[in-house]
């Protein structure tokens, strides 16, 4: 298996730091930079300790900034040792991640020279040790020899045509061993989580805004307005309950959508020796695997390359185009020149997960695959609707600058109460309580509950 360099350190300027280039996938991954971090006690005694004294305001900030709350606990180190990564996108947002360490069993002899050429083992074939991390569904696994982590990939990448038949028609197939190949690409599904309402409503209680709102709330009960109180308290809940539903069903949804499972008939003999077939569930499958295209048609969980005989394919379910589409097997040498084969450049013998086989045009046809989960287009697809790409939106913008202004005016207005009222001898506690009033009367805290119905309700038209 061949792996994609995500990785290409330029020079440090700390310990633990990488830079990447933005070339590489940017709509896949867009990240700029990785940092390494390892545990330090002392430091994480003295987070707790500063959670305690703060009543839990660290970790409320903390869960803000996850960054945050890293440098504090963790201590920089190199990308060998680390135990979690700083993940860094171009879009300003940062990501948390921790290290896994997945020990490989040993496996044949000609496996195990396989799996020491992938660069992603550590020490003497008998003792392997895999690390990685996962970051929106794809895995990053450390290359030992380069000292970096890349982005795993399946057969997809730098594959020769003449390669991809190698591999299905040679006794070792040069693979590595199933169980090394099955902690590299993780099982083949594709399955959305979908949080519980009590996670849900932990992240939205949790937001700033949110926060401001339950301190205004307090603010004005402590002030006995307790119907004015009782109002923001029911439409905050209202908007919140609103929010949680939309956001739990819309994410169902996608899940019943793409969830798939069954059964296909695999290969385990040489492709040109005597057939020997095993059926297998789809979510077993791995790249390098040959699979059998019945001559009824099948729905493809995976992506994978045909290799024998035509067919005809629905592939409306990735490009919505209604008319089929025919697929020819892949040749032993590239007739355009390519050097290597590319799923998106050779499609005419490429079959891809979530598209219907509809016939072939021989008794039955063989494929290998080449992509599973996420990896595949269905896949990819599923992440961009996850973590689709920041859009600023003009009135988005408008609506921050508006409410800075009025965070400008409201900061401004508890200063100078705080000043007028303690020049006429009022109590510190009235003080802090008409200048914490007169912010809740310049941010309204109804503005959160406000924007959650005015979003959720046209969604809901469209």
């Amino acid at each position: 298996m061949e792996r994609e360099t995500v990785l290409a350190p330029r020079p440090a300027r700390r310990h633990g730091h990488v830079q990447l280039p933005g070339a590489v996938g940017e709509w896949e991954h867009g990240l700029t930079s990785l940092s390494g971090y390892d545990a330090a006690p002392i430091r994480n005694v003295c987070w707790w300790i500063l959670v305690i004294c703060t009543c839990g305001l660290a970790a409320l900030v903390a869960s803000w900034r996850p960054d945050w709350e890293l440098y504090f606990r963790k201590k920089p180190c190199s990308l060998r040792s680390c135990t979690h990564v700083l993940v860094a996108h171009d879009d300003g947002n940062v990501f948390v991640e921790a290290i896994h360490i997945h020990q490989v069993e040993p496996g044949s002899q000609a496996n195990e020279e396989s799996d020491c050429y992938l660069g992603r083992v550590e020490g003497p074939c008998t003792s392997r040790l895999v690390r990685y991390f996962e970051h929106r569904h794809l895995r990053y696994v450390f290359d030992h020899q380069r000292e970096r982590f890349t982005l795993y990939v399946g057969l997809e990448k730098n594959q020769t045509f003449e390669k991809l038949h190698t591999l299905a028609r040679t006794e070792t197939r040069e693979l590595p061993s199933r169980t090394l190949r099955l902690a590299l690409d993780g099982r083949n599904n594709i399955d959305v989580e979908v949080k519980g309402y009590l996670h849900l409503l932990f992240k939205e209680v949790l937001h700033p805004f949110f926060i401001f709102q339950i301190l205004a709330i307090g603010l004005w009960t402590f002030e006995r307005y307790y119907y004015y109180a009782a109002c923001i308290f029911i439409v905050s809940t209202v908007s919140i309950g609103i929010s949680l539903v939309e956001t739990r069903r819309n994410l169902v949804r996608l899940r019943d959508m793409v969830l798939f499972r069954g059964t296909v008939t695999r290969l385990t003999t040489p492709l040109d020796a005597p057939e020997q077939t095993e059926t297998v569930n789809s979510e077993d499958l791995l790249p390098g695997d040959v699979i059998l295209i019945p001559p009824e048609g099948i729905v493809m969980s995976c992506d994978a390359v045909l290799l024998t005989s035509g067919c005809v394919v629905n592939e409306s379910m990735l490009t919505g185009e209604s008319v089929p589409v025919a697929k020819a097997p892949l040749p032993p040498t590239a007739p355009d020149g390519s050097a290597a084969y590319d799923a998106d450049k050779h499609k005419v013998h490429s079959l891809f997960n979530g598209t219907h086989v509809l016939y072939t045009r021989a008794a039955a046809a063989w494929a290998v695959v080449v992509r599973t989960g996420f990896k595949t287009s269905k896949g990819e697809l599923v992440r961009s609707i996850l973590f689709p790409k920041e859009t600023k939106f003009k009135f988005y913008r408008d609506g921050m600058r508006f409410v800075g202004l009025l965070l400008i005016a409201a900061l401004l207005g508890f200063i100078y109460t705080i000043i007028i009222l303690n020049s006429h001898g009022v109590s510190p506690l009235e003080i802090l309580v008409r200048a914490f009033d007169l912010m809740t009367t310049v941010v309204p805290p109804a503005l959160p509950a406000g924007m959650t119905v005015g979003t959720v309700y046209p969604l809901h038209r469209l």
